[in-house]
């Protein structure tokens, strides 16, 4: 969608132009991984006053697909119950949830298959091969793979992990209910007066979890870390001016 909304020809974007046949398909296959690719990119960034990215320029608005119902439905809670979201309101679990998932989309912790190693290795070859000097990767450029989410603290070497737990970003969020980034914080679970405790966070974290992944959000893997579904997003809107942005990105 983005690619075909971008109106680019061959003519933009190819080292070598074809007509049909398998450098047609060639070339075109490239192109849409190298734009995906720039746009999980361009999704992890913080903001930035001279360059914001997509989503913050409001080019693109991301959502999650019948999140908000699930939120609604008091019965998909009791599975894995905690007082927490049980006595929360659906615009505030959907907030709460949603903060979540963004964060993991933010920080890459996502299933993109274009993101895995062997994926960009095989992506910056074929780049390099079939695409012209404007649409190249930079020499030195570090192309950016897809992570895993934890609960463990332990070493995060090299930051490779995404940590969840209660000193983190989003562990701090979740445990104390803050949206703590507003100039006048407001309170995400209002039936939360005090914050959570850790074994009531560690309750909380893996309720949110287990719901998520049954329904479809997250993937989780045998050592209980998780990434989210990137086919659990919805594009909401999207516009031409991408083009510039992302050649310039």
């Amino acid at each position: 969608m983005v690619v075909q909304q971008m109106g680019l020809s061959q003519s933009d974007y190819a080292q070598q132009q074809a007509e049909f046949g398998i450098g047609k398909k060639r070339n075109e296959e490239v192109f849409q991984q190298l734009i995906e690719y720039r746009l999980y990119e361009d999704l992890r960034r913080g903001w930035r006053i001279v360059q914001p990215n997509l989503e913050q320029c409001g080019l693109l608005e991301i959502e999650y697909d019948d999140l908000e119902n699930i939120c609604r439905n008091h019965t998909i809670w009791q599975k894995y119950p905690h007082q927490v979201l049980l006595g929360a309101t659906a615009p505030e679990k959907y907030t709460a949830l949603k903060t979540f998932l963004d964060y993991l989309r933010k920080q890459l912790a996502i299933d993109a298959e274009l993101l895995q190693p062997e994926h960009l290795d095989k992506l910056k070859r074929n780049v390099a091969q079939a695409l012209n000097d404007k649409w190249k990767f930079d020499y030195e450029e570090r192309l950016h793979q897809a992570r895993w989410a934890t609960l463990e603290a332990g070493n995060n070497k090299g930051k490779s992990k995404v940590k969840l737990t209660s000193r983190g970003t989003i562990g701090r969020f979740l445990k104390s209910g803050l949206l703590r980034r507003q100039a006048k914080p407001d309170r995400a679970w209002s039936n939360l007066t005090t914050p959570l405790t850790e074994p009531e966070y560690q309750n909380l974290i893996n309720s949110i979890i287990n719901t998520l992944r049954d329904g479809g959000y997250l993937k989780q893997n045998n050592k209980g870390e998780i990434q989210l579904r990137i086919d659990s997003l919805s594009v909401k809107q999207i516009c031409k001016k991408l083009v510039g942005i992302i050649k310039t990105g």
